[in-house]
C-alpha cells in the first residue's frame, strides 16, 4: 500500500539537465528507463555516463541523484546512500541531497544519522519547504507529534500557496482529536488542490469521527469523482478507500491500477489489504504473496499474510510471518492494528 509518508520522502531532485553531448544520450535513457521502472537498466546506463569521464559537476551530480534514487527503490540502501553522498560532495550547499541520504538512512532504520541529513539540509537551505516537509514526516513516523507540527507550520508559511502544509499538518489535529481544527486544515488544503484524493478523505474522517456523517459520506463521494488515470494516483484512492471502510469501492480502483503497471509491489499490497477488509482471506495471501515475490523483505505486506493466515485458520504459518515481520519494523503491529489488521 502505498503511504502518504512514502510520497513525502520520496525524492525529488530538481539538477540541471546534462550538458556534454557524449553522455546526454546515456542519462537521457537513464532517466526514461527510471520513468519506465526499469531500475537495473537505468543504474548501468547512469553508471557508464559517470564512467565516461566527461561529465560536469552538475552533470555527475544528476546522474548521482538518478542512479541513487533508483538503488533506493531496488532497496539497495547502502549504494543509494553512496549516490547520495557524491551528490553532497558535489554540492554541499544543495539541500536536496541531504533530504534523499536522510530518506535512505530511514530506510535502512538509521535513525540518528537521517536526523542529522534533515537538521543539515534545513541548516544549508533555511526556507526549502521540502526538507521541512520531509523531516516533519519523519519526525511523526517517530511518534515526535509537537515537533512535526512545528516543522508543518514552517512549510505552510513558506509556501501558503500548497496544500501540502496543511493537509500534514490536519493528519495530526485529526489523531489528536482536534477535529473541528483538522477539518479547517483539510477544506484549506482542498481549496488549493481539489482533485486531491488524501485530502477529500481526510476530512471525510474527520467529519465522521466529529459525528458529521452526512458530510463524511459527501466527501467520500466526491473521492469516486475524481477521474485519476495514473496507476500511482489510483493505488492511493484504493487503500484510503479501503482505510475507510468502503472496500468494495477500493477493489476498483487496485484493479485498474494494475492493469496499468502489473506486477507493482505496492498494489498488490494494496489489493491484499482491500481484500483482507472484505474477508476474503485467500484472496489477501495471494496478493500478499504476488507482493513479496517482487520484493522479498516487504514487512506491510509480510505482516498482513501473517494475519490473513491467522484468520484463515493457518496458525503455525501466521505466526511465523508476524515474527519475521516483526524482526523487519519492530512498530508494524501497532500501525497495522489502527487499520483493522490485526490478530
Amino acid at each position: 500500500m502505498k503511504r502518504l509518508l512514502a510520497c513525502a520522502l520520496g525524492i525529488g531532485v530538481v539538477i540541471a539537465a546534462p550538458a556534454f553531448a557524449s553522455s546526454a544520450s546515456d542519462l537521457s535513457a537513464c532517466s526514461k528507463a527510471q520513468q519506465d521502472r526499469k531500475f537495473d537498466d537505468g543504474i548501468a546506463l547512469c553508471t557508464r555516463a559517470l564512467g565516461a569521464g566527461n561529465l560536469s559537476p552538475s552533470d555527475q551530480a544528476f546522474a548521482y541523484a538518478r542512479r541513487g534514487q533508483m538503488n533506493r527503490a531496488l532497496r539497495k540502501y547502502d549504494e543509494a546512500i553512496a549516490d547520495f553522498s557524491e551528490i553532497i560532495r558535489l554540492k554541499p550547499g544543495f539541500a536536496q541531497g541531504y533530504i534523499d541520504r536522510a530518506s535512505a538512512h530511514m530506510d535502512k532504520r538509521e535513525i540518528e544519522l537521517a536526523f542529522a541529513d534533515f537538521d543539515s539540509a534545513i541548516r544549508v537551505e533555511p526556507d526549502n519547504a521540502d526538507a521541512r516537509l520531509t523531516r516533519g514526516y519523519a519526525r511523526l513516523n517517530r511518534g515526535l507529534a509537537d515537533l512535526a507540527l512545528t516543522d508543518f507550520a514552517a512549510v505552510i508559511r513558506l509556501r501558503p500557496l500548497s496544500g501540502a502544509g496543511y493537509y500534514a499538518r490536519a493528519g495530526i489535529l485529526l489523531d489528536k482529536g482536534q477535529f473541528k481544527e483538522a477539518i479547517q486544515d483539510y477544506s484549506q488544503a482542498l481549496k488549493i488542490s481539489p482533485d486531491f484524493v488524501a485530502g477529500w478523505i481526510g476530512r471525510g474522517r474527520a467529519y465522521a469521527a466529529s459525528g458529521q456523517l452526512d458530510q463524511a459520506n459527501n466527501d467520500y463521494d466526491q473521492v469516486r469523482k475524481i477521474d485519476l488515470k495514473s496507476p500511482d494516483a489510483l493505488n492511493n484512492r484504493c487503500y484510503q478507500l479501503a482505510v475507510v471502510g468502503r472496500a468494495e469501492q477500493a477493489l476498483a480502483d487496485c484493479d485498474k491500477a494494475l492493469a496499468l503497471r502489473a506486477n507493482d509491489a505496492a498494489t498488490l499490497d494494496s489489493r491484499g489489504y482491500v481484500h483482507f477488509k472484505l474477508q476474503n482471506y485467500q484472496a489477501a495471501i495471494a496478493d500478499y504473496d504476488a507482493a513479496m515475490r517482487i520484493q522479498p523483505k516487504f514487512a506491510v505486506a509480510l505482516y498482513g499474510r501473517g494475519v490473513a493466515k491467522l484468520k484463515s485458520g493457518n496458525v503455525a504459518e501466521g505466526n511465523d510471518d508476524i515474527a519475521e515481520a516483526l524482526k523487519l519494523d519492530a512498530g508494524i503491529a501497532e500501525r497495522m492494528a489502527k487499520l483493522g489488521v490485526a490478530p
